[in-house]
Protein backbone atom coordinates (compact mmCIF):
# COMPACT_ATOMS: atom_id res chain seq x y z
CA UNK A 1 0.00 0.00 0.00
CA UNK A 2 1.48 3.30 -0.66
CA UNK A 3 0.99 6.39 1.16
CA UNK A 4 1.69 10.33 0.30
CA UNK A 5 4.36 11.34 2.01
CA UNK A 6 4.67 15.14 3.63
CA UNK A 7 7.26 17.33 2.26
CA UNK A 8 7.99 20.59 3.60
CA UNK A 9 10.06 22.69 0.81
CA UNK A 10 12.33 25.69 1.29
CA UNK A 11 13.10 27.64 -1.63
CA UNK A 12 12.35 24.81 -4.01
CA UNK A 13 12.18 25.88 -7.52
CA UNK A 14 8.99 25.01 -9.42
CA UNK A 15 10.84 22.82 -11.76
CA UNK A 16 11.94 20.66 -8.94
CA UNK A 17 8.80 20.36 -7.30
CA UNK A 18 7.22 18.96 -10.74
CA UNK A 19 10.02 16.20 -10.78
CA UNK A 20 9.54 15.35 -7.07
CA UNK A 21 5.53 15.14 -7.72
CA UNK A 22 6.14 13.00 -11.20
CA UNK A 23 8.78 10.78 -8.93
CA UNK A 24 6.28 10.15 -5.22
CA UNK A 25 3.38 10.40 -4.40
CA UNK A 26 4.29 13.62 -2.10
CA UNK A 27 2.19 16.56 -0.75
CA UNK A 28 4.75 19.40 -0.72
CA UNK A 29 3.99 22.33 1.51
CA UNK A 30 5.92 25.60 1.23
CA UNK A 31 7.74 27.10 3.91
CA UNK A 32 9.42 26.65 7.27
CA UNK A 33 6.23 26.22 9.34
CA UNK A 34 5.43 23.14 7.56
CA UNK A 35 9.16 21.24 8.40
CA UNK A 36 7.29 20.23 12.28
CA UNK A 37 4.62 17.58 10.15
CA UNK A 38 7.02 16.82 7.39
CA UNK A 39 8.08 13.67 6.27
CA UNK A 40 11.34 14.94 4.42
CA UNK A 41 12.40 18.98 3.84
CA UNK A 42 13.90 20.35 1.33
CA UNK A 43 16.08 23.24 0.92
CA UNK A 44 17.02 24.78 -1.89
CA UNK A 45 20.51 26.30 -2.21
CA UNK A 46 18.97 28.91 -4.03
CA UNK A 47 17.79 30.21 -0.27
CA UNK A 48 19.55 33.33 0.19
CA UNK A 49 22.95 32.76 2.47
CA UNK A 50 22.82 35.46 4.59
CA UNK A 51 19.26 33.25 5.98
CA UNK A 52 21.09 30.37 6.53
CA UNK A 53 21.92 29.84 10.06
CA UNK A 54 18.67 30.85 11.30
CA UNK A 55 16.52 28.70 9.12
CA UNK A 56 18.35 25.67 9.78
CA UNK A 57 18.59 26.79 13.57
CA UNK A 58 14.55 26.96 13.31
CA UNK A 59 14.40 23.17 11.58
CA UNK A 60 16.65 21.54 14.19
CA UNK A 61 13.91 22.50 16.30
CA UNK A 62 10.92 22.07 14.72
CA UNK A 63 12.20 18.58 13.45
CA UNK A 64 15.44 17.34 14.85
CA UNK A 65 15.36 14.14 13.67
CA UNK A 66 14.06 14.24 9.90
CA UNK A 67 15.97 14.33 7.02
CA UNK A 68 16.95 17.25 5.48
CA UNK A 69 17.63 17.00 2.17
CA UNK A 70 19.96 20.06 0.12
CA UNK A 71 18.97 20.37 -3.45
CA UNK A 72 22.01 21.82 -4.99
CA UNK A 73 22.06 24.01 -8.37
CA UNK A 74 25.05 24.16 -10.40
CA UNK A 75 27.10 26.80 -8.69
CA UNK A 76 25.72 26.39 -5.18
CA UNK A 77 28.58 23.73 -3.89
CA UNK A 78 29.41 26.02 -1.20
CA UNK A 79 26.11 26.45 -0.28
CA UNK A 80 25.51 23.15 0.38
CA UNK A 81 28.38 22.45 1.90
CA UNK A 82 27.28 24.62 4.53
CA UNK A 83 23.70 23.80 4.82
CA UNK A 84 25.74 20.19 5.66
CA UNK A 85 28.09 21.87 8.39
CA UNK A 86 24.65 23.66 9.60
CA UNK A 87 22.66 20.02 10.17
CA UNK A 88 21.35 18.88 6.52
CA UNK A 89 21.55 15.53 6.06
CA UNK A 90 21.70 14.81 2.49
CA UNK A 91 22.82 16.76 -0.67
CA UNK A 92 21.07 15.96 -4.09
CA UNK A 93 21.41 17.80 -7.62
CA UNK A 94 18.59 20.14 -9.60
CA UNK A 95 17.39 17.54 -11.44
CA UNK A 96 17.97 14.60 -9.53
CA UNK A 97 14.84 15.22 -7.30
CA UNK A 98 13.96 11.61 -8.30
CA UNK A 99 15.98 10.13 -6.02
CA UNK A 100 14.31 11.13 -3.28
CA UNK A 101 12.63 8.00 -3.45
CA UNK A 102 15.29 6.13 -1.55
CA UNK A 103 14.13 7.99 1.33
CA UNK A 104 10.46 6.63 1.50
CA UNK A 105 10.26 3.93 -0.23
CA UNK A 106 6.67 2.82 -0.03
CA UNK A 107 5.65 5.81 -1.28
CA UNK A 108 4.64 4.81 -4.51
CA UNK A 109 4.94 6.75 -8.01
CA UNK A 110 3.80 10.44 -8.33
CA UNK A 111 1.43 11.97 -10.85
CA UNK A 112 3.46 13.25 -13.48
CA UNK A 113 2.82 16.89 -14.75
CA UNK A 114 0.81 18.16 -17.57
CA UNK A 115 1.96 19.95 -20.60
CA UNK A 116 -0.44 22.28 -22.22
CA UNK A 117 -1.98 20.03 -23.93
CA UNK A 118 -2.96 18.01 -20.96
CA UNK A 119 -0.35 15.03 -21.47
CA UNK A 120 1.42 13.68 -19.06
CA UNK A 121 5.12 15.11 -19.39
CA UNK A 122 7.54 12.49 -19.22
CA UNK A 123 10.23 13.24 -16.33
CA UNK A 124 13.61 11.48 -15.77
CA UNK A 125 14.01 8.48 -13.90
CA UNK A 126 15.16 8.36 -10.30
CA UNK A 127 19.51 7.33 -10.63
CA UNK A 128 19.46 3.35 -11.17
CA UNK A 129 23.35 3.70 -10.01
CA UNK A 130 24.65 6.58 -9.33
CA UNK A 131 28.14 7.03 -10.73
CA UNK A 132 30.82 9.67 -10.38
CA UNK A 133 30.60 12.15 -13.22
CA UNK A 134 31.44 15.26 -10.65
CA UNK A 135 34.10 13.15 -9.40
CA UNK A 136 36.42 14.07 -12.79
CA UNK A 137 35.87 17.70 -12.58
CA UNK A 138 39.26 18.13 -10.71
CA UNK A 139 41.35 16.63 -12.66
CA UNK A 140 43.66 19.05 -15.14
CA UNK A 141 42.39 19.87 -18.88
CA UNK A 142 44.81 19.02 -21.53
CA UNK A 143 44.94 22.64 -23.21
CA UNK A 144 46.11 22.72 -26.97
CA UNK A 145 49.04 25.34 -27.17
CA UNK A 146 47.52 26.77 -30.02
CA UNK A 147 50.28 25.40 -32.66
CA UNK A 148 48.79 24.71 -36.23
CA UNK A 149 49.05 20.87 -36.17
CA UNK A 150 49.67 18.70 -39.52
CA UNK A 151 46.97 16.33 -40.90
CA UNK A 152 49.44 13.46 -40.39
CA UNK A 153 51.14 12.49 -37.21
CA UNK A 154 55.28 12.47 -38.70
CA UNK A 155 56.44 9.90 -35.97
CA UNK A 156 53.24 7.50 -35.88
CA UNK A 157 51.87 7.99 -39.31
CA UNK A 158 48.34 8.52 -37.55
CA UNK A 159 45.72 11.18 -38.62
CA UNK A 160 46.06 14.34 -36.05
CA UNK A 161 43.25 15.77 -33.96
CA UNK A 162 42.33 18.00 -36.69
CA UNK A 163 41.63 14.49 -38.83
CA UNK A 164 39.42 13.08 -35.90
CA UNK A 165 37.64 16.64 -35.73
CA UNK A 166 36.57 16.57 -39.83
CA UNK A 167 35.64 12.92 -39.70
CA UNK A 168 33.47 12.87 -36.77
CA UNK A 169 31.82 15.68 -38.12
CA UNK A 170 31.49 13.82 -41.21
CA UNK A 171 30.15 10.78 -39.51
CA UNK A 172 27.81 13.03 -37.65
CA UNK A 173 25.42 14.48 -40.40
CA UNK A 174 24.09 10.81 -41.46
CA UNK A 175 21.33 9.08 -39.68
CA UNK A 176 23.38 7.78 -36.57
CA UNK A 177 26.22 8.58 -34.64
CA UNK A 178 29.47 7.02 -34.15
CA UNK A 179 31.04 5.35 -31.18
CA UNK A 180 33.91 7.42 -30.32
CA UNK A 181 36.64 6.62 -27.88
CA UNK A 182 39.48 8.71 -26.18
CA UNK A 183 43.05 7.10 -24.68
CA UNK A 184 45.48 8.71 -22.45
CA UNK A 185 48.34 7.65 -20.13
CA UNK A 186 46.68 7.29 -16.70
CA UNK A 187 50.42 7.78 -15.02
CA UNK A 188 51.92 10.25 -16.97
CA UNK A 189 54.09 12.38 -14.67
CA UNK A 190 55.31 8.57 -13.02
CA UNK A 191 55.76 6.54 -16.57
CA UNK A 192 57.16 9.02 -19.12
CA UNK A 193 57.26 12.51 -18.17
CA UNK A 194 60.76 12.42 -18.06
CA UNK A 195 61.77 10.59 -20.96
CA UNK A 196 64.07 13.11 -23.55
CA UNK A 197 61.93 14.10 -26.93
CA UNK A 198 63.83 11.26 -29.02
CA UNK A 199 63.15 8.57 -26.23
CA UNK A 200 59.12 10.12 -26.30
CA UNK A 201 59.14 9.76 -29.90
CA UNK A 202 60.67 5.83 -29.84
CA UNK A 203 58.29 4.68 -27.48
CA UNK A 204 55.01 6.61 -28.91
CA UNK A 205 55.84 5.04 -32.58
CA UNK A 206 55.83 1.33 -30.61
CA UNK A 207 52.95 2.28 -28.42
CA UNK A 208 51.35 2.90 -31.70
CA UNK A 209 52.86 -0.22 -33.34
CA UNK A 210 51.16 -2.33 -30.44
CA UNK A 211 48.29 -0.68 -30.79
CA UNK A 212 47.72 -1.43 -34.83
CA UNK A 213 48.36 -5.46 -33.90
CA UNK A 214 45.55 -4.88 -31.13
CA UNK A 215 43.48 -3.27 -34.06
CA UNK A 216 43.57 -5.54 -37.27
CA UNK A 217 40.45 -6.99 -38.35
CA UNK A 218 38.69 -4.02 -36.19
CA UNK A 219 36.44 -1.23 -38.48
CA UNK A 220 37.83 1.43 -36.71
CA UNK A 221 39.55 4.16 -37.20
CA UNK A 222 42.55 5.65 -35.14
CA UNK A 223 43.97 9.21 -34.31
CA UNK A 224 46.69 11.11 -32.69
CA UNK A 225 45.41 13.71 -30.58
CA UNK A 226 48.24 15.18 -28.89
CA UNK A 227 52.05 13.88 -28.47
CA UNK A 228 50.62 10.79 -26.00
CA UNK A 229 46.85 10.83 -26.22
CA UNK A 230 44.73 9.56 -28.96
CA UNK A 231 41.10 8.51 -30.34
CA UNK A 232 39.59 5.99 -32.40
CA UNK A 233 36.06 6.20 -34.28
CA UNK A 234 33.63 3.21 -35.05
CA UNK A 235 30.81 3.62 -37.10
CA UNK A 236 29.28 0.69 -36.30
CA UNK A 237 30.67 -0.82 -32.99
CA UNK A 238 28.82 -1.10 -29.92
CA UNK A 239 29.19 -0.86 -26.16
CA UNK A 240 30.52 -4.33 -25.73
CA UNK A 241 32.71 -4.54 -28.79
CA UNK A 242 34.15 -1.32 -27.85
CA UNK A 243 35.02 -1.94 -24.14
CA UNK A 244 36.46 -5.45 -25.18
CA UNK A 245 38.34 -3.88 -27.95
CA UNK A 246 39.64 -0.81 -24.93
CA UNK A 247 40.30 -3.79 -22.31
CA UNK A 248 42.95 -5.32 -24.87
CA UNK A 249 44.55 -2.18 -25.96
CA UNK A 250 44.63 -1.17 -21.79
CA UNK A 251 46.73 -4.41 -21.14
CA UNK A 252 49.12 -4.27 -24.83
CA UNK A 253 49.90 -0.78 -22.98
CA UNK A 254 51.18 -2.65 -19.65
CA UNK A 255 54.11 -4.23 -21.53
CA UNK A 256 55.56 -0.87 -21.85
CA UNK A 257 57.73 0.60 -18.81
CA UNK A 258 59.76 3.52 -20.62
CA UNK A 259 62.05 4.68 -18.04
CA UNK A 260 62.20 1.04 -17.13
CA UNK A 261 60.35 1.61 -13.28
CA UNK A 262 56.44 1.57 -13.38
CA UNK A 263 54.51 0.31 -16.59
CA UNK A 264 52.45 2.78 -18.95
CA UNK A 265 48.62 2.33 -17.82
CA UNK A 266 46.32 3.86 -20.18
CA UNK A 267 43.06 5.50 -19.46
CA UNK A 268 40.38 4.98 -21.98
CA UNK A 269 36.79 6.73 -22.32
CA UNK A 270 33.73 5.55 -24.85
CA UNK A 271 30.64 6.51 -25.62
CA UNK A 272 28.08 5.65 -28.06
CA UNK A 273 24.91 6.73 -29.90
CA UNK A 274 22.73 4.61 -27.65
CA UNK A 275 22.45 7.35 -24.77
CA UNK A 276 23.62 10.20 -27.19
CA UNK A 277 21.45 11.52 -30.12
CA UNK A 278 23.29 14.45 -30.83
CA UNK A 279 27.41 15.15 -31.87
CA UNK A 280 28.09 17.32 -29.11
CA UNK A 281 26.46 15.03 -26.12
CA UNK A 282 28.48 12.05 -27.79
CA UNK A 283 31.75 14.12 -27.69
CA UNK A 284 31.18 15.36 -24.39
CA UNK A 285 30.19 11.88 -22.93
CA UNK A 286 33.58 10.47 -24.37
CA UNK A 287 35.75 13.22 -22.82
CA UNK A 288 34.06 12.89 -19.41
CA UNK A 289 34.54 8.99 -19.34
CA UNK A 290 38.34 9.18 -20.12
CA UNK A 291 38.56 12.30 -17.56
CA UNK A 292 36.78 9.86 -14.89
CA UNK A 293 39.19 6.66 -16.23
CA UNK A 294 42.32 8.75 -16.10
CA UNK A 295 41.80 8.67 -12.03
CA UNK A 296 43.20 5.23 -11.88
CA UNK A 297 43.60 3.84 -15.30
CA UNK A 298 41.48 1.40 -17.19
CA UNK A 299 38.35 1.57 -19.02
CA UNK A 300 35.14 3.68 -18.38
CA UNK A 301 32.08 3.99 -20.72
CA UNK A 302 30.35 7.06 -21.24
CA UNK A 303 27.21 5.37 -21.71
CA UNK A 304 27.15 4.67 -17.82
CA UNK A 305 28.24 7.61 -16.70
CA UNK A 306 25.22 9.34 -18.19
CA UNK A 307 23.15 7.40 -16.12
CA UNK A 308 24.19 9.90 -13.28
CA UNK A 309 24.31 13.33 -15.46
CA UNK A 310 22.45 15.31 -12.13
CA UNK A 311 25.30 14.05 -10.12
CA UNK A 312 27.80 16.49 -10.32
CA UNK A 313 26.96 19.11 -8.61
CA UNK A 314 26.40 16.91 -5.45
CA UNK A 315 29.97 15.37 -5.67
CA UNK A 316 31.55 18.43 -5.88
CA UNK A 317 29.58 19.27 -2.93
CA UNK A 318 31.01 16.43 -1.23
CA UNK A 319 34.66 17.12 -2.36
CA UNK A 320 34.04 20.38 -1.07
CA UNK A 321 33.33 19.54 2.42
CA UNK A 322 36.15 17.03 2.91
CA UNK A 323 38.79 19.79 1.52
CA UNK A 324 37.35 21.38 4.58
CA UNK A 325 38.13 18.33 6.78
CA UNK A 326 41.61 18.20 5.23
CA UNK A 327 42.21 21.95 6.30
CA UNK A 328 41.17 21.72 9.87
CA UNK A 329 41.16 17.97 11.10
CA UNK A 330 44.51 16.47 13.04
CA UNK A 331 46.51 14.31 9.84
CA UNK A 332 46.84 17.27 7.79
CA UNK A 333 46.87 18.52 4.27
CA UNK A 334 46.35 15.76 1.57
CA UNK A 335 45.39 13.46 3.36
CA UNK A 336 42.64 11.87 2.21
CA UNK A 337 43.96 12.32 -1.85
CA UNK A 338 46.84 9.88 -0.42
CA UNK A 339 44.48 7.18 1.34
CA UNK A 340 42.89 7.55 -2.00
CA UNK A 341 45.98 7.23 -3.82
CA UNK A 342 47.13 4.06 -1.34
CA UNK A 343 43.92 2.45 -1.60
CA UNK A 344 44.02 2.43 -5.73
CA UNK A 345 47.71 1.03 -5.63
CA UNK A 346 46.01 -1.66 -3.71
CA UNK A 347 43.10 -2.23 -5.17
CA UNK A 348 45.22 -2.61 -8.78
CA UNK A 349 47.33 -5.67 -7.15
CA UNK A 350 43.83 -6.96 -5.94
CA UNK A 351 42.65 -7.19 -9.54
CA UNK A 352 40.15 -4.21 -9.22
CA UNK A 353 39.79 -2.15 -12.50
CA UNK A 354 37.26 0.16 -14.09
CA UNK A 355 34.27 1.71 -12.92
CA UNK A 356 35.06 -0.40 -9.47
CA UNK A 357 38.66 1.16 -9.03
CA UNK A 358 36.83 4.89 -9.64
CA UNK A 359 34.39 3.90 -6.82
CA UNK A 360 37.29 2.79 -4.68
CA UNK A 361 39.26 6.19 -5.23
CA UNK A 362 35.74 7.89 -4.53
CA UNK A 363 34.96 6.42 -1.46
CA UNK A 364 38.76 6.73 -0.35
CA UNK A 365 38.47 10.33 -0.81
CA UNK A 366 35.14 11.27 0.91
CA UNK A 367 35.86 8.36 3.85
CA UNK A 368 35.74 11.00 6.64
CA UNK A 369 33.05 13.59 5.24
CA UNK A 370 31.14 12.93 8.54
CA UNK A 371 33.83 14.82 10.59
CA UNK A 372 32.38 18.13 8.97
CA UNK A 373 29.91 18.12 11.45
CA UNK A 374 32.29 18.17 14.79
CA UNK A 375 33.76 20.66 17.04
CA UNK A 376 36.89 21.76 15.36
CA UNK A 377 39.35 21.68 18.44
CA UNK A 378 37.93 17.82 18.70
CA UNK A 379 38.41 17.53 14.54
CA UNK A 380 42.23 19.11 15.00
CA UNK A 381 42.71 16.46 18.05
CA UNK A 382 44.36 12.73 17.08
CA UNK A 383 41.36 11.00 17.79
CA UNK A 384 43.63 7.83 19.68
CA UNK A 385 43.53 10.92 23.06
CA UNK A 386 40.13 11.19 22.98
CA UNK A 387 37.35 9.97 25.60
CA UNK A 388 34.26 9.83 27.08
CA UNK A 389 31.73 12.33 24.76
CA UNK A 390 34.47 13.33 22.47
CA UNK A 391 35.07 9.93 21.25
CA UNK A 392 31.13 8.78 21.09
CA UNK A 393 30.62 11.83 18.86
CA UNK A 394 33.88 10.75 16.69
CA UNK A 395 32.75 7.55 16.20
CA UNK A 396 29.57 8.28 14.56
CA UNK A 397 31.37 10.04 11.67
CA UNK A 398 31.47 6.82 9.26
CA UNK A 399 27.29 6.59 9.70
CA UNK A 400 27.27 9.83 9.40
CA UNK A 401 29.38 10.59 5.92
CA UNK A 402 27.36 7.29 4.81
CA UNK A 403 24.31 9.03 5.17
CA UNK A 404 25.52 12.46 3.29
CA UNK A 405 26.34 9.98 0.32
CA UNK A 406 23.87 8.01 -0.11
CA UNK A 407 21.98 9.58 -2.17
CA UNK A 408 24.78 10.72 -4.57
CA UNK A 409 27.02 7.66 -5.27
CA UNK A 410 26.68 4.07 -5.35
CA UNK A 411 25.99 1.49 -3.02
CA UNK A 412 29.42 0.26 -3.03
CA UNK A 413 30.66 3.71 -1.89
CA UNK A 414 27.91 4.70 0.78
CA UNK A 415 28.68 1.26 2.59
CA UNK A 416 32.58 2.17 2.30
CA UNK A 417 32.37 5.26 3.70
CA UNK A 418 30.02 3.55 6.66
CA UNK A 419 32.28 0.82 7.29
CA UNK A 420 35.81 1.87 6.84
CA UNK A 421 36.33 2.02 10.58
CA UNK A 422 35.41 -1.84 11.13
CA UNK A 423 37.94 -4.27 12.17
CA UNK A 424 38.43 -7.59 11.09
CA UNK A 425 37.64 -9.13 14.76
CA UNK A 426 34.38 -7.61 15.28
CA UNK A 427 35.86 -4.61 17.53
CA UNK A 428 35.67 -1.84 15.08
CA UNK A 429 32.62 0.76 14.62
CA UNK A 430 30.25 2.29 14.01
CA UNK A 431 28.19 -1.82 13.62
CA UNK A 432 30.97 -4.29 14.61
CA UNK A 433 31.12 -6.06 11.59
CA UNK A 434 34.00 -8.50 11.79
CA UNK A 435 35.49 -10.82 8.56
CA UNK A 436 34.16 -10.85 4.83
CA UNK A 437 30.57 -9.37 6.43
CA UNK A 438 32.67 -5.78 6.01
CA UNK A 439 32.27 -4.64 2.59
CA UNK A 440 35.26 -4.97 0.55
CA UNK A 441 36.02 -1.62 -0.18
CA UNK A 442 36.07 -0.41 2.90
CA UNK A 443 38.65 -2.91 4.44
CA UNK A 444 40.94 -1.88 1.19
CA UNK A 445 40.35 1.77 2.66
CA UNK A 446 40.93 0.48 6.49
CA UNK A 447 44.72 -0.92 5.31
CA UNK A 448 45.27 2.48 2.81
CA UNK A 449 44.50 4.76 5.78
CA UNK A 450 46.64 2.67 8.55
CA UNK A 451 49.45 2.66 6.09
CA UNK A 452 49.05 6.70 4.89
CA UNK A 453 49.30 6.82 8.97
CA UNK A 454 52.42 4.97 8.99
CA UNK A 455 53.65 6.49 6.81
CA UNK A 456 53.13 10.28 7.99
CA UNK A 457 54.67 9.25 11.31
CA UNK A 458 58.00 8.51 9.60
CA UNK A 459 57.76 5.04 9.31
CA UNK A 460 60.16 2.92 6.76
CA UNK A 461 58.82 0.72 4.20
CA UNK A 462 59.88 -2.22 6.43
CA UNK A 463 58.43 -0.22 9.29
CA UNK A 464 54.89 -0.15 7.68
CA UNK A 465 55.16 -4.04 6.47
CA UNK A 466 55.93 -5.10 10.02
CA UNK A 467 53.30 -3.30 11.72
CA UNK A 468 50.31 -3.96 9.17
CA UNK A 469 51.57 -7.31 9.05
CA UNK A 470 50.88 -7.58 13.14
CA UNK A 471 47.32 -6.42 12.50
CA UNK A 472 46.12 -8.99 10.12
CA UNK A 473 43.70 -11.36 11.37
CA UNK A 474 42.75 -8.51 13.88
CA UNK A 475 42.29 -5.20 12.43
CA UNK A 476 42.57 -6.07 8.94
CA UNK A 477 41.77 -8.38 6.19
CA UNK A 478 45.13 -10.55 5.93
CA UNK A 479 44.36 -11.23 1.62
CA UNK A 480 44.29 -6.99 1.69
CA UNK A 481 47.35 -6.85 4.01
CA UNK A 482 49.04 -9.37 1.75
CA UNK A 483 48.04 -6.75 -1.67
CA UNK A 484 49.31 -4.01 0.48
CA UNK A 485 52.80 -5.68 1.35
CA UNK A 486 53.25 -6.54 -1.86
CA UNK A 487 52.88 -3.17 -3.38
CA UNK A 488 55.11 -1.26 -0.50
CA UNK A 489 57.60 -3.87 -1.12
CA UNK A 490 56.94 -3.07 -5.09
CA UNK A 491 57.77 0.54 -4.82
CA UNK A 492 54.70 1.42 -6.30
CA UNK A 493 52.21 3.26 -3.63
CA UNK A 494 54.48 6.79 -4.33
CA UNK A 495 52.66 7.91 -1.02
CA UNK A 496 56.36 9.46 0.00
CA UNK A 497 56.50 10.94 -4.16
CA UNK A 498 53.08 12.46 -4.42
CA UNK A 499 52.59 16.22 -5.97
CA UNK A 500 51.19 19.39 -3.61
CA UNK A 501 47.81 19.01 -4.96
CA UNK A 502 45.52 22.70 -4.60
CA UNK A 503 42.74 22.18 -2.24
CA UNK A 504 40.78 24.89 -3.86
CA UNK A 505 39.91 22.74 -6.50
CA UNK A 506 37.87 20.70 -4.27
Amino acid sequence: MTMSVEIAALWLARASKERVSAAMAANITDGIDAAGSAAIIVVSTRLPRIRMASVMQRISEAAPETPTVVVCHAGGEKTARDLVRLGATHVIAEGNEATLCRLEPEAGPGTPPLDEDGIARTMPEPDAEPLVTGFSFEIEQTVNDGRLRSRVDPITNLPTGTAFSLRFADLTQGESLPRIAFIRVANYRAAISSLERQALDLFRRRLVLQFRQVIIGEDIEMFQTDDVEFAFIGANMNHAQATELCDRLVTAAEGFAPTGGEPVRLAIGHAGPEVANEPRTLRELGERAVQAASLAGGVVSGDELALSEANTTEIEAMLALIAHVDRKAFHGPQHHHRVADVAVAIGRELGIDGIDLIRLRLAARLHDVGLVVGDEDALATDPSTLSGEELEAYQKHPATGANYVALSTSEDVVSAVRHHHEYWDGTGFPDQLEGEDIPFHARVIGVADHIEELNRHGKTDDEIVKIIQAASATRHDPGIIWAGVTVIKAGTLGIDKLPERDLSMA
